[in-house]
């Protein structure tokens, strides 16, 4: 069985998370949503004060 906690980027309007422009959604540090490049999220038009870091588990359970 593996167990690990990620980072991931939570829309709070739309109630859901945020892939970057590389695809990428999980990360293993923290990641500030400012720094990030995601495609209709820019800081000049519509902001990223929606945007919010959250901790996620992963779990998965290997067959024998």
């Amino acid at each position: 069985m593996i167990d690990v906690e990620m980072w991931a980027i939570k829309d709070t309007e739309k109630d859901q998370m945020i892939k970057t422009k590389w695809g990428r959604s999980l990360w293993s540090r923290k990641q500030s949503p400012k720094t990030l490049n995601i495609i209709g999220y820019r800081k000049w038009e519509r902001g990223t004060n929606n945007l919010k870091p959250i901790k996620v588990r992963v779990v998965e359970v290997l067959d024998d």
